[in-house]
């Protein structure tokens, strides 16, 4: 959400640029160039230090995926001082200040910091600005991913090795919730390259400005870094939809319309003959007098390639038609109680020939044991 805002305040320099071009000049006059510069400080310091926290966070969740107590209080505090950090670079020039101020660039229809001037303060407050905004974001991220890498190489290792086999299934729940982690921080990832690849460009242009090597600047080598910065946020959207499965069927929906997607047949699997063997039979007699009339007879059976049965998936109208089919057999049934589904109650009769036999064999022996007359 931050990162999208972002790239809209990048998108709203748009119409100054495009009237800029028109007119061949800043036609806008000072405040629209300080409006122009304000928004592409912001955005870009901004968006950079947005993927710095996300990274951060990724380094965090991933690394210690147990431990989230204060995973909400850690994002609040990286969006607060992601912002004012933002704001406090971007809003220096804006006032005119000893440090500078926002002028027109390379063909004169973009505004930026003025890199090409001779002042010492200016020049000073622009380094100071490359490295708030490009050097130690760099910084964090590579260490962020660096630890990342080594966190899933080592639980990857821990599983060739077994170390993990005994784990209690918060421990499974948290590893399946930890690999969309991992999958999301390698997106984030993506995204920070294409920033780097973006920006590097320019900020290379106001280095060597400050630096004295203007003879090397142009006004069209100027303006085509310029331009290409702000690239990378027409490119964020592209690149979470190509590496989101849920937003690409969406889209597709929303494109194509509802129609159900066709589904492969499912080819039939060939099916392995089962074999039941006996392998041995024994006789086991009790000698508690509840058992004494009767022996035991265990059987010790071999079974080999035994195939469970498929289920096939079920659409969502067959389990809706399922579940109120046992609805209304439920509401047939003369059942007392307030619960949709309740105790049963079992018959008293014996569940077993066999009782039933002894229980015959039991008022045998005690007729015969009866006097007769």
């Amino acid at each position: 959400m931050n990162l999208a805002i972002t790239d809209c305040l990048m998108m709203f320099e748009i119409p100054f640029f495009l009237y800029n071009t028109f007119q061949e000049g800043p036609a806008l006059g000072e405040k629209g160039c300080l409006i122009y510069g304000f928004l592409g400080g912001l955005s870009g310091c901004g968006s950079i230090m947005t993927l710095t926290s996300i990274s951060l966070d990724r380094f965090f969740v991933i690394k210690y995926p147990l431990n989230r107590k204060y995973s909400k209080l850690r994002t609040k505090l990286c969006l607060l001082v992601t912002w004012m950090y933002a704001i406090f670079f971007s809003s220096i020039p804006l006032f005119d200040t000893e440090f500078g101020t926002y002028v027109p660039e390379g063909l004169l229809t973009s505004c930026s910091f003025d890199y090409l001037t001779d002042n010492k303060k200016i020049r000073t407050f622009i380094f100071s600005f490359f490295t708030a905004a490009w050097v130690i974001p760099m910084l964090i991220i590579s260490f962020s991913y660096i630890n990342i890498v080594r966190t899933v190489i080592f639980k990857t290792k821990g599983k060739k090795l077994g170390a993990f086999k005994n784990e209690s299934f918060r421990h499974v729940k948290e590893e399946e919730k930890n690999k969309q982690e991992i999958r999301l921080a390698f997106i984030v990832f993506s995204i920070i390259l294409l920033w780097f690849a973006a920006w590097t460009p320019y900020a290379t242009v106001a280095l060597l400005g400050i630096s004295g090597q203007k003879h090397l600047i142009t006004p069209m080598s100027s303006m085509i870094p310029a331009m290409f910065c702000k690239t990378a946020s027409c490119l964020d959207p592209f690149i979470y939809a190509l590496s989101h499965t849920k937003f690409k069927r969406e889209l597709r929906i929303l494109l194509f319309g509802s129609q159900k997607e066709k589904r492969k047949p499912i080819k039939p699997t060939r099916k392995k003959k089962s074999s039941i063997q006996t392998i041995q039979t024994v006789q086991r007699s009790f000698d508690d007098d509840k058992y004494s009339n009767d022996d035991v007879e265990v059987e010790f059976i071999k079974v080999d390639s035994v195939q469970a049965t498929s289920v096939t998936k079920r659409t969502q109208e067959q389990m809706v038609e399922e579940f109120k089919n046992i609805e209304s057999d439920v509401d047939d049934l003369n059942v007392s109680c307030s619960k949709w589904i309740c105790q049963p109650t079992f018959s008293n009769r014996t569940s077993s020939i066999r009782k039933l036999a002894r229980t015959l064999s039991q008022k045998g022996s005690i007729r015969n044991q009866q006097p007769q007359d």
